[in-house]
């Protein structure tokens, strides 16, 4: 018996040191190859993690259960137990627990577990009670760094909490994570002695399947110029499916690293000679961000999947964009690095869910809609939501989130509605769905959808305007509460922005008072962002690419690897070489060039053909292998004429032929045209000609502003496809060049006809 039990206790701690380690997969292989019951306390502790990190709960709460029944006061014993119900979504065990834990609380851990208890089941103001003291220990370094994580997430969603406090919290996490790593970094870098060949970017994620971040990096991964880009993926894996696959097999290298430790995953990096590191997890659950502790990799970056810093000093870069990140460097350990438009690329296409009825043409009532999760919901986003349902008379509000199936959630929601005058009947409150395809139908029985603040919907947020729903957004400071504001900002629909709450209110209000203005705009949101940045991977991913090109020269001092110089500086761009040959029209061209013929509505000596530019009908079917036209279709009629001419220009181009549309950018001018402090009054009139046209002659007047959603959406309507930006033509020294006051005013698109 006095052998068995010594067995016992000596494989707990033979599991306790493979988990301190991180090997937590080889913990669990272990114990499972053990075969007895267990009776000791600190074997059931350890089996219950095992079975834990394994995401097996009913296991581990067996043998938890059994530990806390032996000794109710062990607080490790206490803190996995608690773990496990919280995880599982057991709330009612985990109330249960926490109740006796808030009796004899022992430490600061169990503290938070207290205070993360009432935030889960959204009964704030019991939070709210302890809130205060657990921020103030967490910045003065006396919450354990195992449990600080957890607490970080959390602050991301508080209210009440300043940007500086929160950059302190995980900026101490940070420290005290690089100090426990700093004697185990590499004194020299393979990557810095391989330039011979390709980029290697590693992605590090435990998101690599149907998850938020899967679903955005998906298709940018599968973008990467691979004669240009060694692409590898080093994937904490719990769980695969197609998005996994996919991923899998769109990158070169894509390595299973469940097994390995931190340091273990950061020798990896390390040896493979990865030029740059970009995690995607920051704070999130199963992150690897301690591997980057190490400082495996030259240049290391942190992206996508946390809307906040990592507090590391080895993390040189976090990638962000002009509207989300404004003018909030200072909150942040990083540099920040901005994306010439967005910072996220959606992986979805939508339209087949897409109706072009609202919910209220049907049902005779407005219906406001949030899908986003629990954790993003507090009693100022609740006042808020009371006070426009309470504006809007019969309105209805649409809750659906997964843990909404919960009762105990479920009633603290309805009851904080409830303290603001709106009534149970007025909620449809919605859990689980088992099809992605059904959350894209809900958005059809939802007229305007509200956004949640300070942490707003990203993932929500664009499966609702790519469905064509509105959203009503209130924008802050931090991050969090930027992220709708690009969105919507970068596919051109402003009037769901608001600055304040009474704004906020204001705007949902005001977007139900014109129920046939909602079905337009409903129309209107499905073009403007399938043709927006954020469903161009092919574009977003050159952005990106450049964007960390331009993060290892600065860091490293050291040439761009070999076939990135390569193909920058020989390699012209496909659109470039599809104009080597055959027929090509420019419709106002003012230049002769030899291989262009040249289309103008006045004559002249190099004009080839005199005539208007709707009217195309001297030239037969597919004639044409290129169209070229700067600042031309700004001069048609967005209501009676743009349509019939690009139809025109659609049918006597080639199948395959391309079109070079150059316009003003109406967003560029705009923005120039309220630099009341940097421009004359004298520049401001020259902004406003580029506008309007200089209205020199009939022809000289603009009927029509464009930005690249509002254009795209014209091309693509007309029938052409792969409609992208770009910088500039190469083709012509024209208005596409066009520069004021150090902007390029131009927007440059291009565009296919099918090949059948």
């Amino acid at each position: 018996m006095q052998e068995e039990s010594q067995a016992q206790k000596a494989l707990a701690q033979q599991l306790r040191t493979l988990i301190q380690n991180g090997e937590t997969l080889k913990a669990y292989e272990l114990f499972c190859r053990f075969d007895k019951d267990v009776s000791d306390i600190e074997l059931l502790l350890e089996a219950g993690k095992c079975h834990y990190f394994h995401i097996n709960h009913e296991e581990a709460i067996k043998y938890l259960k059994q530990a806390y029944d032996m000794d109710a006061e062990n607080s490790e014993v206490r803190q996995m137990l608690w773990s496990s119900y919280r995880d599982c979504r057991m709330y009612r065990e985990m109330l249960e627990l926490t109740a006796e834990i808030s009796k004899n609380i022992h430490s600061t851990a169990e503290l938070m577990m207290v205070y993360r208890a009432y935030l889960s089941v959204c009964d704030w103001h019991n939070a709210r009670k302890y809130q205060a003291e657990i921020i103030a220990l967490g910045k003065e370094g006396k919450i354990d760094s195992n449990m600080l994580p957890a607490l970080l997430i959390e602050t991301c969603a508080l209210p009440d909490i300043d940007q500086a406090s929160v950059r302190d919290l995980h900026c101490q996490f940070g420290t005290t994570l690089f100090e426990s790593r700093k004697h185990d970094m590499p004194s020299s870098y393979p990557a810095l002695s391989h330039l011979g060949g390709r980029m290697k970017i590693a992605y590090i994620s435990s998101d690599f399947n149907f998850h938020p971040v899967g679903c955005f990096i998906n298709h940018i991964l599968s973008h990467h110029l691979r004669d240009k880009f060694e692409i590898y993926c080093y994937a904490h894996l719990l769980r695969s499916d197609e998005i996994t696959d996919h991923i899998r097999n769109s990158v070169d290298h894509f390595i299973d690293i469940t097994k390995l430790s931190d340091a273990q995953l950061a020798g990896r990096i390390h040896a493979d000679g990865i030029h740059v590191a970009i995690d995607l997890n920051g704070m999130t659950t199963n992150t690897r961000i301690a591997s980057l502790a190490h400082r495996p990799a030259p240049v290391q970056i942190t992206y996508l999947g946390y809307p906040n810093t990592t507090g590391l000093s080895t993390v040189d870069y976090r990638i962000t964009d002009h509207f989300a990140d404004d003018n909030s460097d200072q909150f942040y350990s990083e540099k920040l690095i901005r994306m010439p438009q967005s910072f996220i690329c959606y992986g979805f296409d939508t339209t087949a869910f897409s109706s072009s009825k609202t919910p209220s043409e049907t049902k005779g009532y407005v219906t406001f809609g949030s899908f986003n999760h629990v954790r993003k919901l507090n009693p100022e986003v609740i006042e808020t939501w009371s006070a426009i349902l309470n504006h809007v008379e019969n309105s209805r509000l649409i809750l659906k989130a997964k843990d909404l199936d919960d009762a105990i959630i479920r009633e603290n929601v309805i009851a904080e509605f409830a303290s603001h005058g709106i009534c149970r009947e007025r909620l449809q409150v919605q859990g689980f769905t088992a099809q992605y395809e059904d959350n894209f139908r809900m958005y059809n029985e939802v007229d305007i959808a509200l956004d949640t603040f300070p942490y707003n919907g990203t993932t929500t947020t664009c499966d609702a305007l790519s469905i064509g729903v509105p959203v009503v957004t209130l924008v802050g400071e931090s991050h969090a509460q930027r992220v709708s504001y690009s969105i919507l900002k970068n596919i051109g629909f402003e009037e769901g922005i608001a600055f304040s709450r009474d704004e906020y209110v204001e705007k949902a209000v005001q977007l139900t008072r014109n129920p046939a203005g909602l079905s337009i705009i409903r129309s209107c949101l499905v073009t403007l962002f399938k043709h927006s940045i954020l469903r161009n991977p092919q574009q977003f991913t050159r952005q990106l690419e450049s964007l960390i090109c331009d993060a290892w020269s600065e860091k490293t001092g050291l040439p761009l690897p070999a076939a990135v110089l390569r193909e920058e500086s020989s390699a012209a761009p496909q659109y470039e070489a599809n104009t080597t040959s055959g027929r090509k029209l420019h419709i106002g061209g003012q230049t002769a060039h030899p291989e262009w013929e040249i289309f103008d509505a006045n004559s002249g000596d190099i004009v080839d053909h005199v005539g208007n530019a709707n009217d195309l009908s001297r030239f037969e079917e597919n004639t044409f292998d290129a169209l070229y036209s700067s600042h031309v279709l700004e001069h048609f009629s967005y209501q009676t004429e743009l349509s019939q001419v690009l139809a025109e220009w659609y049918r006597v181009l080639k199948p395959g032929g391309i079109i070079y549309a150059s316009v003003p950018n109406l967003e560029v001018l705009c923005e120039l045209f309220l630099m009341k402090d940097q421009l004359t009054d004298q520049d401001r009139f020259n902004v406003m000609r580029m506008m309007y046209g200089g209205q020199i002659d009939a022809y000289d007047f603009h009927k029509v502003g464009y930005n690249a959603g509002i254009l795209g959406g014209f091309l693509y309507n007309a029938g052409f496809k792969n409609v992208r930006q770009v910088p500039e033509f190469n083709i012509f020294n024209d208005t596409s060049k066009m520069v004021f006051a150090g902007r390029p005013i131009s927007l440059n698109l291009i565009a296919e006809k099918p090949q059948t």
